[in-house]
């Protein structure tokens, strides 16, 4: 009872202090800056979505079959989008174009129109997550300045930038926005980059992309409008948003570029400014879960130590059970570990997968423990069946967890793990940029885990409260020796279940918000772990018998090396003892009775 009540007074704690706090959420990795010179273009614009349950920033016309929607922001519940258009009213027929899935706030969204449609014809697009939530009508837009579509095609990417002051126009310091209609030389850090990642390695040179601007003034509620210093690291990545070394992506509503004068160079050139909202709060929540994932993971491995030293002791499987889900979730924490601090490409994958597979294995060993829980209480005395069932155990866990990576590795993006960018909280580390259902390929088969589970835990605690009231049981002397440590397991393993619970709010997190209290629960799992199967009362006493008993061998080989060993002193060829002559004479007396009896 008092371990439980310090388990839970340790876990209020870190809920309050969290609680308290707020946390930053994108993920990314910045290599070095390399400028590059290009050719500008102009699209046809017109103003965004604008609703209560979803905005973006201008839509860009790209060509007569291709439309960009920037700064695209939902505060709905559905994972997916689906967009419209029509030839006609927006209340009459309407015929659905693409389906997106929502990737977080404040992402940019292209939209392809089927090849029998152009927007010569559309009159409406509409955006819908079951219902209508907003729609932006084509009628005002000079339709002939939309480039055509073969025209548009090429096969270099097409990079969208935010302009701060209008066509024809340069930002000055001093003035703002004034009319200049000369033509300026854009010098734009573009680094390689896809959904996965960043290749710090490669890098891009003007000839191998295209460089298209937007106006679109940036808003910065409750931060701070500034530009970027020379000394900074930035540039644009593939989805065409701003990524800053130490202030990690900023979306098109929080940065734009323009051409201005430096006073200083005497030259133009182009600047970039940027909303910083950034705070020393948000490093402060930051530290905060970096901690307890520290402790977590020191946890999870003093877990599996403090087992591994009572596997001479009974129930030797049980502890394997502990041993195998510790150790696995120890690979899982130091995996996140390194993944919010690393940012190097290869790194990233392969710690992502790693993550992946013992996230998957942890569970499946939560379950086996579960059952295996149960089947000690229904069949107490079996223990001859024992390396049987681990090896079936290793065998289950195992392949599950390999196939689920296999179907990783060959069903979706090539080498990118599954896992949600949430789980990592370093603006300036590994992200993925998993779409929401690939979530599901890691998260299905923890969900089934947790529910097998459950189901063992509450019917192993069904059989305890049965066997405790059946007479022919409740006498048994094994029954009695072990029915205490039955009940305290299985409260045990109920409350690591429910603490697994933390991590599935993961799968709802939209890439922007954060709930640190939850997060720091989710990274306690270790503390939890040590603090219920090691330091209770039918651990804890075990393993400082085992320590002290150790101790005391190690004592006693150190006493007894330390005594002389006793010698014989040698006798000469001729001396006889009288013990040797008399043992010797009783031999050959008795062997010469033996000749004569033969």
């Amino acid at each position: 009872m008092k371990s439980c009540t310090a388990v839970l007074l340790v876990f209020l704690s870190i809920y309050l202090c969290a609680n308290r706090q707020t946390n930053a959420a994108n993920q990314t990795k910045v290599p070095n800056k390399l400028p590059a010179s290009t050719n500008l273009h102009f699209d046809v614009q017109i103003s965004g979505f604008n609703s209560t349950s979803i905005s973006s920033g201008p839509i860009i016309l790209q060509d007569k079959r291709t439309i960009f929607v920037s700064n695209l922001a939902y505060k709905g519940s559905q994972s997916e989008l689906s967009y419209w258009t029509g030839t006609s009213s927006v209340y009459g027929q309407k015929y659905l174009v693409a389906r997106k899935p929502f990737l977080g706030n404040h992402t940019n969204v292209y939209i392809d129109l089927p090849s029998n449609s152009t927007l010569d014809n559309v009159t409406f697009l509409e955006v819908n997550d079951g219902s209508t939530l907003d729609y932006v009508i084509f009628d005002s837009v000079n339709k002939s300045a939309i480039r055509d579509y073969n025209q548009s095609r090429t096969d270099i990417p097409v990079y969208r930038i935010p302009k701060c002051c209008g066509q024809g126009q340069i930002l000055l310091q001093e003035l703002g926005c004034i009319d200049d209609l000369d033509s300026y030389s854009w010098n734009v850090t573009v680094f390689e980059s896809n959904v996965t990642g960043l290749d710090p390695d490669i890098k891009l040179d003007n000839s191998q992309y295209d460089l298209r601007l937007y106006v679109y003034k940036i808003t910065c509620e409750g931060g701070i409008i500034a530009g970027v210093g020379d000394s900074d690291i930035y540039g644009i990545i593939y989805n065409s948003s701003l990524i800053i070394q130490g202030e990690g992506i900023k979306a098109h509503n929080e940065f734009c570029m323009d051409i201005s004068y430096d006073l200083e160079k005497k030259d133009y050139q182009t600047v970039t400014v940027v909303c910083y909202q950034h705070t020393a709060k948000e490093n402060d929540s930051n530290l905060l879960y970096y901690i307890v994932m520290g402790i977590s993971t020191v946890c999870f491995a003093l877990t599996a130590a403090s087992y591994g030293l009572l596997l001479n002791e009974s129930d030797i499987i049980k502890k394997k059970c502990v041993i195998f889900f510790s150790a696995s979730m120890f690979v899982v924490f130091l995996s996140l570990v390194i993944l919010s601090v690393q940012s190097n490409y290869t790194v990233c994958r392969i710690f992502g997968f790693v993550f992946f597979t013992f996230t998957i294995f942890s569970f499946v060993w939560l379950s086996i423990s579960c059952f295996e829980l149960f089947y000690m209480v229904k069949v107490a005395r079996e223990n001859n069946r024992q390396a049987w069932r681990l090896h079936w155990y290793l065998g289950v866990s195992t392949g599950i967890a390999l196939l689920m990576l296999l179907i990783s590795l060959f069903s979706g993006e090539e080498w990118t793990p599954d896992m949600p960018d949430t789980f990592i909280r370093n603006s300036n580390s590994c992200n993925f940029l998993v779409p929401f259902e690939r979530f599901l390929i890691l998260y299905i088969p923890m969900v089934i885990s947790v529910i097998v589970a459950i189901v063992f835990i509450v019917l192993a605690q069904r059989l305890i409260n049965k066997n405790d009231v059946d007479p022919r049981i409740n006498i048994d002397c094994d029954w009695v020796a072990n029915r205490n440590s039955y009940k305290f397991m299985c409260r045990t393993y109920m409350v690591i279940i429910l603490a697994t619970l933390f991590w599935f709010p993961h799968l709802f997190y939209n890439g922007v918000s954060s709930q640190l209290a939850l997060d720091a629960l989710e990274g306690a799992l270790g503390i939890l772990t040590l603090c219920t199967f090691v330091l209770d009362k039918y651990t804890m006493p075990k393993i400082w018998a085992k320590l002290k008993r150790k101790k005391k061998l190690n004592e006693a080989s150190l006493g007894l090396q330390n005594i002389p060993t006793p010698t014989t002193a040698e006798l000469e060829p001729s001396q006889e003892t009288p013990f040797m002559f008399h043992g010797n004479a009783h031999n050959n007396h008795n062997n010469t009775g033996n000749n004569n009896g033969g």
